[in-house]
């Protein structure tokens, strides 16, 4: 039986996983589950607990610190625990590009 703070959520969503304190490429992996305070990972590579990393998916930016890392079926179980989240970042991406063309036609109007 677990007891867990917060429910858990399977994902299984493609995922760039990069590690912030290492010049090495980003490793693609899948987003196996996710809870309010964590989420865990399916990576090729083993990534060392205390690892500051950085997730991306579709629109969606994690920042979390490796808390375990285990060998599994297929790579590593990866476990972090999330220290900042941003969403819809395409959408903040297209908003910081219109808004100095809207600034300018404000000042040439």
């Amino acid at each position: 039986m677990e007891y867990r703070r917060d429910p858990r959520f399977l994902a299984n969503q493609p995922v760039s996983v990069t590690d912030l304190e290492s010049s090495s490429p980003p490793q693609h992996g899948e987003l196996a589950d996710f809870s309010n305070l964590g989420v865990r990972l399916l990576v090729p590579c083993r990534l060392s607990p205390g690892t500051a990393v950085k997730v991306q998916w579709a629109g969606t930016l994690l920042l979390g610190e490796v808390i375990y890392c285990n060998q599994a079926e297929g790579g590593f179980h990866a476990g972090l625990r999330l220290e900042d989240a941003l969403y819809d970042t395409d959408a903040l991406a297209a908003m910081v590009v219109e808004r100095p063309a809207r600034l300018r036609n404000s000042l040439s109007g």
